[in-house]
């Protein structure tokens, strides 16, 4: 059962290698596994986990690469796979995978694009999947709706949110209109449970924007009242799985906001 995570993966990116850890199911303490950290490319930025459990992707900013990690089920081990790391566009910043476990999207701030790679799910290997996507400035984070229907890209240098529509078939990312206006050098996007809201934290501005999702065409609408008051410095949002609370990550004073939703 892979619905309670059994480990943690982060990224150090002075050290350009990634740790892992495994979770006390009763108290969430973390255990560092044996053989933790792990090798990876030049300075490791971000890191997720494939669906399933199998694999971990890491992008590594300084080498223009993603590594691709087999995960010990039983131990929570890391073991990159054969043709690991693949090649990117220069600096990318953030990965995503799709919920369906089927792609890999990353995107990259020089070239100001989303590429997206078709994944083999059992051996986690990647290809290339259509051409990459054009973004409005300095992409820094992608997401992806529950339903596996679109994707949302912050662009950090041009204050919006691009809309995609995810081709079933071959992964690619379609453009859904125009990017839709944020406050400040929007930082950080996520989809809500239910994949009827998107949420992005806007570092420049002190404030989170909320936007509606066109359930048929992936489109946004800003939702009454937003942009939303949160603390200094908004860098990163968690939405609990019950879909009641959203949570953020203040950089400036160290703190978390917690808002009901």
């Amino acid at each position: 059962d892979r619905h309670m995570p059994e480990f943690v993966y982060t990224a150090n990116q002075i050290a350009h290698n990634v740790s892992a850890y495994r979770i006390n199911p009763a108290t969430g303490a973390l255990q560092e596994v044996r053989g933790s950290p792990y090798p990876s490319g030049k300075f490791p930025i971000s890191v997720t986990v494939d669906p399933a459990g199998h694999f971990a992707y890491v992008v590594n900013q300084g080498s223009g690469s993603l590594s691709v990690y087999q995960i010990n089920p039983e131990t929570g081990a890391l073991k990159e796979i054969a043709g690991s790391p693949y090649q990117t566009d220069k600096h990318p910043l953030a990965v995503a995978v799709d919920p369906a476990g089927k792609f890999v999207y990353v995107t990259a701030r020089e070239s100001q694009r989303v590429t997206a790679f078709k994944m083999n799910p059992r051996t986690g290997e990647l290809t290339m999947a259509g051409r990459p996507a054009a973004t409005q400035g300095n992409p820094l984070s992608l997401a992806i709706d529950p339903k596996d229907r679109f994707a949302y890209v912050t662009n950090y240098d041009s204050n919006t949110v691009s809309a995609y529509n995810i081709d079933a078939r071959s992964g690619a990312l379609i453009a859904a209109g125009p990017a839709v206006a944020t406050d400040v050098h929007p930082i950080f996007a996520t989809v809500d449970v239910t994949g009827k809201f998107v949420y992005v934290a806007n570092y420049g501005s002190t404030t989170v924007s909320a936007y509606q999702i066109n359930p048929r065409t992936g489109a946004l609408t800003a939702v009454a009242g937003s942009p939303f008051t949160v603390g200094p410095r908004p860098y990163s949002i968690s939405i609990e799985p019950k879909d009641h609370y959203l949570y953020v990550a203040n950089w400036n004073d160290n703190t978390v906001t917690t808002h009901a939703i």
